[in-house]
């Protein structure tokens, strides 16, 4: 009988894999699950089963010892899920406008559109693995409601499983995905005390703003068609979106230690509350951002650009009335001179 080895091929970088990885258990695995995972990685990677690979098995097995130390403690295993979820701190920069070939309801195609939301909102990211859930209002809301009030809600985990559920959402779905997916948003808003009115995401037929057709006569139809609320005012709210939520269950220390003295447990509720406001202000930017790149691809947007440009190269009101003026003055003027004549 010989020395065991690594099963693992030492050219394998453990730094570049998650900390679920290096143990080879999913996300969800449980305590024990974590602790047989360990043992098997521990033996598996210490110096002394691999002698011919000592280096390299002394950085993997520090790498396990890293992940176990990590993943066994749930506070630990929070903060580090709440990390991996958390966007990359620079994302493809998405083009003004509306791209052509985009898919979308307010299009007049008779053939289903050849790109899902996923493709066209994120350009060339490739799919990733898994689908997430799709948000339906009444549904969240008949969840919750059974949930303490101060329940965390929608995660920033949730919120990177919904955008991978876009794979899957064709053009004709887009204003009503999105549409849910912020009323269920403000919801959480509201169950931890915001009352203030949330604008909607509106519908395909919803329009920018009313200055954009008030000055045109020739589409004033489009203002008795359209919603009383206008798009602007849901971008205006979530792209300076505060949320309420605090953040408490979120901790880097232990705070319901009872052998801790007075002291340290003052510094625990301030390094707590720090680490709260971090993790508050990651949250609040994921939103905003999402729905800064949601502004660039809204047809309505482009729209908005369109009749602002339109209502620029028209005539101001001065200038059309200094027009009319001039007309009047000369028609009179050809009055007079043709009574002259007589």
């Amino acid at each position: 009988m010989g020395q065991s080895t690594s099963t693992v091929k030492p050219e394998i970088d453990f730094d570049t894999l998650s900390l679920y990885e290096v143990l080879g258990v999913p996300v969800d695995a449980s305590n024990e699950d974590i602790k047989i995972a360990f043992r098997k990685r521990a033996l598996e990677h210490h110096p002394d089963k691999n002698p011919s690979d000592t280096e390299g098995a002394t950085k993997r097995f520090t790498r396990v010892q890293e992940a176990y130390e990590t993943l066994k403690d749930d506070y630990n295993r929070r903060e580090y899920d709440y990390n991996q979820s958390r966007p990359p701190p620079e994302s493809p920069q998405t083009q003004t406008g509306v791209p052509p070939e985009a898919p979308g309801a307010w299009t007049t195609e008779s053939s289903p559109p050849r790109q899902t939301w996923y493709e066209w909102f994120f350009g060339s990211v490739p799919p990733l693995r898994r689908t997430g859930p799709r948000f339906i209002y009444e549904q969240y809301v008949e969840t919750q409601s059974r949930k303490p009030r101060k329940d965390p809600g929608i995660s920033p985990k949730d919120i990177g499983e919904f955008l991978e559920s876009l794979q899957s959402i064709r053009g004709e779905d887009f204003f009503s995905v999105f549409s849910e997916f912020f009323r269920c948003l403000a919801y959480d808003e509201l169950r931890w005390g915001n009352h203030k009115p949330t604008p909607t995401f509106g519908y395909s037929h919803s329009i920018w703003s009313r200055r954009d057709w008030d000055w045109d006569p020739d589409f004033q139809h489009i203002l008795s068609h359209a919603p009383s609320e206008e798009v602007k005012d849901f971008y205006d709210y979530w792209t300076g979106f505060q949320t309420a939520k605090s953040f408490e269950w979120m901790e880097r220390y232990h705070s319901n230690d009872p052998y801790i003295d007075a002291r340290n447990a003052r510094f625990i509720r301030q390094a707590n509350k720090a680490f709260q406001d971090v993790v508050r202000q990651d949250y609040n930017a994921i939103i905003r951002e999402l729905a800064k790149a949601l502004l660039q691809v809204d047809p309505r947007h482009a729209i908005h650009l369109m009749r602002v440009e339109m209502k620029a190269m028209r005539p101001t009101t001065a200038a059309t009335q200094s027009s009319q003026n001039n007309n009047k003055k000369k028609k009179k003027n050809k009055k007079k001179q043709h009574k002259n004549k007589w």
